[in-house]
């Protein structure tokens, strides 16, 4: 969240990709855990977000990339190590997995 601060101030550096690119509040409110939009990445930029890649590069990341989180416990759940090399998942989600072996390509 763009304006955190305390212990929230963290969230504002580090995220997860279950929850949308600047997943809206409502529906899902900033304090559900593991699913509100507090958890992910937002940015106030319209229309996505800018990420730095490991090799320095900046990137704007459309909110309309392809999100498909996937857990084998199903929606609601923290997922495992091994849901996030699932072929089923989003490239979202490939785009914030390491070492998952998984291709991203623009699909």
């Amino acid at each position: 969240r763009p304006t955190g601060s305390g212990t929230s101030g963290v969230g504002v550096l580090i995220g997860h990709s279950q929850s949308k690119l600047n997943q809206p509040d409502p529906p899902i409110a900033w304090n559900v855990d593991r699913l509100g939009c507090g958890e992910g990445f937002s940015s106030l930029h319209a229309g996505g977000a800018q990420f730095v890649a490991a090799d320095g590069a900046v990137r704007f990341v459309a909110d309309t990339i392809d999100h498909r989180w996937y857990a084998a416990n199903g929606p609601g759940t923290n997922g495992t190590e091994a849901d996030s090399r699932d072929p089923s998942n989003g490239i979202y989600q490939r785009l914030l997995s390491r070492n998952d072996g998984l291709v991203v390509s623009g699909d």
